[in-house]
């Protein structure tokens, strides 16, 4: 990655002026006095609603004689209908599955990979976007291929090339995430999505790690699937996620087969073994047991959470924490994505030469700095309660373990 360059008069720490950045959501959240989280591409640190949601569902668990599955059922559909609005879908458009890798593994059981065509992944790309491919190209006859950027190129550019390459195998489908998860580089999805129609590619997208962070519109970009979990930045339960299957992908094959999917009356006797019809839409890609108590209370917490704030406002808020974080580490010998190139909310600073991110990861996570190390990078990952302060602990605990030979003067 290159080092950012710094404007004007470098002092020790990036001293240079800036409005200060307040944290005035940060009341809203359980956050200690002295702790300092970054780590919200890990786990989110959920609001408090998501926690008093999280224990209305856990006490209504331990009271089973007030749960009715009219309610329950009425919960799947404010989900449905929550989601929907923040990518610009139908709520019938919608599923609710278990997990990132159980819609991966949703589209890539729908779609068509022919002997000798490739599905086309980043590099360094998480496992969840990579395993499913992975197995589908091994039952086809297909190959799973990594494009990585060229020298002084972006990934962007790179998929678009692949994507035109007369004397390569024809792409089928490309598997995508909008931020690498690691690096924070940030793809241009409309010029992606765009190359991908002009080549007849469907396209997979994994929104796990921007999903509540950056405006995604399925109108716009049409992808064949998305999908994202919860536990991140939508700030809800672990084990729960949202799949969104394009109209013309809503007649496939679920991976589950049970009654919540099925229009049926579950409480009829039952007749002859039949196969009965499916819900309309996308529902019949539901996982089944996904009417969780205790999870769909926090989805539903989470999701009007990120809807009453506005995914402008978060992402206008954590592209200054790590502007600011950026800016500092160079001034130690830290370097990133320049700033037109990574994504607001997460921040990959590769350590000084000769120094390890693991070891420095563990070293702030002693001085109750908290962030994640991922593929030889730092991670910084902000939210809204983090402010200047936040900022000024993290840069501290850098300093105090950085190479001195790696100070700029």
């Amino acid at each position: 990655m290159t080092a950012l360059r710094a404007a004007g008069d470098q002092t020790f720490l990036g001293a240079r002026k800036r409005s200060p950045i307040a944290a005035p959501f940060r009341a809203l959240f359980d956050l200690p006095d002295g702790k300092v989280y970054f780590d919200a591409s890990a786990y989110a640190l959920p609001p408090r609603t998501v926690a008093e949601a999280a224990i209305a569902g856990a006490t209504l668990r331990t009271q089973p004689w007030r749960v009715t599955g009219k309610a329950l059922e009425a919960q799947a559909e404010e989900i449905r209908a929550l989601a929907a609005r923040l990518i610009n879908a139908s709520p019938g458009d919608i599923a609710l599955v278990r997990s990132t890798s159980y819609g991966v593994a949703t589209a890539a059981l729908n779609l068509p990979l022919a002997p000798g065509e490739a599905i086309l992944v980043i590099d360094g790309e998480h496992p969840s976007q990579v395993y499913p491919w992975l197995d589908l190209a091994s039952r086809h006859g297909g190959t799973v291929e990594e494009v990585r950027a060229s020298e002084g190129g972006t990934r962007s550019e790179a998929i678009i090339t692949r994507l035109a390459a007369p004397d390569r195998p024809r792409v089928a489908i490309l598997a995508l995430t909008p931020v690498q998860w690691a690096d924070g580089e940030l793809l241009d999805l409309d010029a992606v999505f765009a190359a991908a129609r002009r080549h007849g590619a469907r396209v997979v997208l994994d929104a796990t790690q921007a999903l509540g962070v950056l405006p995604i519109d399925v109108q716009r970009l049409k992808p064949d699937f998305l999908i994202s979990a919860f536990h991140k930045w939508l700030l809800g339960p672990q084990g729960f996620a949202i799949l969104y299957a394009a109209p013309e992908h809503q007649h496939g094959r679920p991976l589950d087969h049970h009654a919540h999917a099925r229009a049926i009356d579950r409480y009829a006797p039952p007749g002859a073994p039949s196969e009965p019809p499916f819900l309309a839409g996308a529902r019949r890609y539901d996982a089944g047991q996904r009417a969780d108590m205790v999870a769909m209370p926090m989805a539903i917490a989470g999701l009007g959470f990120v809807l009453a704030h506005g995914v402008e406002g978060v992402r206008a808020h954590v592209a200054r924490v790590t502007s600011a974080v950026a800016e500092q580490a160079a001034d130690l010998g830290f370097s990133s994505w320049e700033a037109g190139r990574r994504a607001p909310h997460i921040l990959g600073l590769r350590p000084p030469p000769g120094a390890s991110a693991g070891e420095i990861g563990a070293k702030l996570l002693a001085e109750g700095v908290h962030l994640s190390a991922r593929q030889g990078l730092l991670r910084v990952s902000p939210y809204l309660f983090n402010d200047e302060s936040d900022v000024a602990r993290l840069v501290s605990a850098l300093a105090a373990v950085a190479p001195r030979s790696s100070l700029r003067p």
